[in-house]
């Protein structure tokens, strides 16, 4: 059974047609794992106490190639790919469709209200590992805004894509691993336009604003407009194909449930 079945009554929804109240209803129903948040708020910080005190070669190699670019992706799908999906399994989803909002707008409520949840929680723990690494000694100073503005984008349009994932299949997990493989790991590292592709490569031209960025791992700052556009464009776009893809699909638990 689903935080929604356990917790929503019809009337929450009913007497929320208006999207801010509807956002409001769907803001106190919608629970995150306590596990979920501790392991994220601890797990790589737990880690920057294995770096060399005062290595901030190091710290930035844990902060940006794996927590940014490995983990950060991951978790987003592990929380934005059953968006919808869980609804469908715990057969919860016919009565939210039945409620007095669009399907559409539906998806975009549970994505907004996930997308500030998950924001504040990366929030804390980037803050956390920032923390973590001035005890250790590193520099952090200059990492700071690039740091939390290429997070912030970053889940926006990891969120989209995973949301996206989740609707499209039920084996979303595989789908997102495909996607990361592919297009962050393989295209992103190819110096052509397709590199365009890669979330991570936008996120890239905004991390090389940080000078000890670009000390340790050379790479070469782009436009902090322009790479936060195709970031948040990428999530837009899957975000409003999430939306489509929900109202013209019908989604049954028994096809679900089946393997």
């Amino acid at each position: 059974m689903s935080a929604t079945e356990q917790n929503v009554r019809a009337s929450d929804l009913e007497m929320s047609p208006s999207f801010i109240k509807g956002w409001l209803a769907m803001w106190m129903f919608t629970r995150m794992n306590r596990w979920t948040v501790l392991g994220f708020l601890l797990l790589i910080p737990l880690m920057t106490i294995t770096i060399d005190v005062g290595s901030q070669s190091q710290f930035i190699h844990l902060v940006l190639e794996f927590y940014q670019r490995f983990l950060l992706p991951i978790y987003c799908l592990t929380i934005f790919g059953p968006l919808i999906r869980d609804e469908v399994q715990s057969d919860t989803i016919g009565f939210l469709i039945t409620r007095p909002i669009s399907r559409a707008k539906l998806v975009l409520l549970k994505y907004l209200v996930m997308l500030v949840k998950v924001q504040i929680l990366a929030f804390a723990a980037a803050t956390i590992l920032l923390l973590v690494g001035v005890i250790r000694g590193v520099m952090v100073e200059g990492l700071i805004v690039p740091f939390f503005i290429s997070q912030a984008v970053a889940i926006f349009a990891y969120g989209g894509i995973a949301t996206l994932f989740g609707l499209f299949s039920k084996k979303y997990m595989v789908l997102g691993m495909i996607y990361g493989g592919v297009v962050e790991f393989s295209l992103g590292r190819i110096p052509t336009n397709v590199q365009l592709l890669s979330m991570f490569h936008h996120m890239k031209g905004i991390l090389a604003h940080s000078e000890p960025v670009r000390d340790v791992l050379h790479w070469e700052a782009a436009g902090f407009g322009i790479s936060a556009a195709y970031t948040l464009g990428a999530g837009a776009i899957a975000l409003v194909l999430s939306m489509l893809l929900f109202t013209v699909r019908e989604y049954h638990h028994a096809d679900d449930m089946q393997k």
